[in-house]
């Protein structure tokens, strides 16, 4: 391997916390992640795509994105299809292999792999992720298919050599892409070879933050207001606002760039279907008169005449518009005009009161929306209060981490911190990853809230850590994940049997405390999980099939 693999490779394991792997494993999680930030830009962990133990058909990683969202189980699934009238599913297939060289036959292996991966009767023997992932496939493409969009296929093939389009090797590669095609599942499949320079280049660009240039001649200077750099409004003809949404290889929409608005994303319901209606017809002229436009803000803004970067930005309000857009990309051109308020401002105090006036005509409550956001930053804060032994980071805005210096481990997400203090305080392990979408919902308002106790949500996720930490270690067998909520759950009543006190009271803060000095003592939170995964065994009675770990209910306290 050579040194600068080496050397950005050390640094990658280091910041997630796989030292301990051997170097095969390391660089599939490397590769894996580089490869697969290209279509995802949200924060995810190579745990949940690299596959392990035997029986992976060839195949070192897989990652299946359901409507821009990284889909580990089949309830998660069923949650989005519940929730979207269509599913746009992304699969990704990853092969690494360290050696100087790509070899034609290894290529052909892969892709015989995943042709297996996607038979009703597989030739291959099929280790337990494999499995899994395969239900998940099945029941998209079984269940739901009725509301497929075509989904698309990339396939990547990693070694630490150099690809020079050697006509055999194109051959073979071409081979493996018209067999996937002969599936006739996939709207495109693609597959690149990557060498060392090819995945140096990848992984750079992971920890650079999201800049793209336009061409914004159609605007009006706004005069300058206190916390504001720079402002304007206008409108951008549809193939400069596409640069905007999509990602390098333009053909998937960059999630992370809406991670600051209330709304995800709804699906053709109501409003949104009349904008898809109005592009698509010869109104799609007037749709810059009939929508109320897009609002970006900014980080980082540079200008040469009417050639306009930005850098580290979000759409704040215009989450629905920009998404049907997006989804009727191939169907419009610049007779579609997008009007489009651009704010320059690093002052999060702006950008917070801008986002909430222009989203006052969704069905989120603004004081719902401000609370959430005022406990959030205090949060972020609370976190870093601890000495670094106890230090936790928590991720306020989607990737705000991903190019610092920090342990990944401990970098905890707002959906991980959710889960598992629903787990433990509201007793929901079951539905933690099941009802994500109620929990979130409540944000702001009975959860995420002012006056909620900050050490009770850094308990929550200082517990969720321990039980990774464990995970990664295999001082917890790996086979627990899917009871991962029932085991926090579990820990927790072994050391506090009482009910659950309300969520500001000065009781959770002391109960909290003591759970937390018992965790923060690794020997004893080794001992305290053994004893949870034992109780999960007992009570699932060694079933750790994830459908059943979640219909389980726990034993009563005692």
């Amino acid at each position: 391997m050579d040194r600068v693999t080496e050397s950005l490779m050390a640094g990658f394991s280091k910041e997630n916390g796989i030292e301990d792997l051997d170097e095969s494993k390391r660089f599939e999680h490397f590769t894996a992640f580089s490869v697969i930030r290209r279509h995802y830009s949200r924060s995810f962990s190579t745990d949940d795509v690299v596959l392990g133990g035997g029986g992976d058909t060839g195949i070192d990683a897989i990652a299946i994105i359901l409507n821009n969202v990284l889909v580990t189980d089949v309830d998660r699934v069923r949650e989005i299809a519940e929730h979207n009238d269509y599913l746009e599913p992304v699969f990704i297939f990853v092969q690494s292999e360290r050696s100087p060289s790509f070899d034609g036959s290894k290529i052909g292996n892969f892709g015989f792999g995943i042709v297996d991966f996607f038979s009703k009767q597989p030739k291959l023997p099929r280790g337990a992720d494999i499995s899994s992932l395969a239900e998940i496939t099945d029941t998209i493409l079984g269940d739901f298919a009725h509301i497929l969009k075509p989904p698309r296929c990339y396939v990547y093939y990693v070694t630490t050599g150099q690809w020079t389009g050697d006509e055999h090797l194109v051959g073979r590669r071409d081979g493996v892409v018209e067999d996937i095609q002969a599936l006739s599942i996939f709207e495109r499949a693609e597959m690149t070879c990557v060498g060392a320079s090819e995945l140096h280049a990848i992984y750079r660009k992971t920890k650079a933050p999201i800049s793209r240039q336009f061409l914004f001649d159609r605007r009006a200077e706004i005069p300058a207001t206190d916390g504001v750099i720079q402002s304007a409004i206008g409108y951008l003809p549809f193939t400069e606002f596409k640069k905007l949404l999509t990602d390098d290889s333009g053909s998937e929409m960059l999630t992370s760039i809406f991670e600051d608005n209330i709304r995800d994303w709804q699906g053709y319901k109501a409003v949104n279907s009349e904008i898809r209606d109005t592009l698509l017809s010869e109104n799609r002229t007037k749709f810059i008169l009939m929508n109320n436009g897009i609002t970006i803000i900014t980080r980082g803004l540079t200008r040469v005449g009417d050639v306009f970067t930005i850098t580290d930005y979000q759409i704040v309000n215009g989450c629905q518009s920009s998404n049907v857009l997006f989804e009727q990309r191939d169907a419009i051109d610049d007779r579609v005009q997008v009007p489009l308020r651009l704010i320059h401002t690093e002052d999060d105090g702006v950008k917070e009161l801008i986002t909430m006036a222009t989203n006052r005509q969704t069905d989120i409550k603004p004081d719902q929306f401000a609370s959430s956001k005022e406990f959030a930053r205090g949060l972020e804060m609370y976190f870093g209060t601890f000495p670094d032994e106890q230090r936790l980071y928590y991720e306020r805005r989607d990737g705000q981490h991903d190019r610092g210096p920090e342990p990944k481990l401990r970098v905890i997400d707002t959906p991980t911190i959710l889960r598992s203090y629903a787990s433990i305080f509201r007793e929901v392990p079951h539905a933690a990853t099941r009802s994500y979408r109620s929990i979130r919902d409540e944000i702001g308002d009975t959860i995420f809230a002012n006056g909620d106790k900050q050490l009770a949500y850094y308990y929550a996720a200082y517990s969720w850590f321990a039980l990774e930490t464990l995970f990664r270690g295999k001082a917890i067998d790996p086979s627990f994940k899917s009871a991962r909520y029932h085991l926090l759950l579990t820990a927790h009543l072994l050391i506090d049997t009482a009910p659950a006190p309300h969520r500001n009271s000065k009781a959770i803060e002391q109960r909290s405390q003591a759970v937390l000095n018992v965790l923060w003592d690794w020997t004893r939170a080794e001992e305290i999980f053994k004893r949870a995964a034992a109780v999960m065994m007992e009570v699932t009675g060694g079933n750790l099939d994830r459908d059943h770990v979640r219909t389980e209910r726990l034993p009563n306290r005692s």
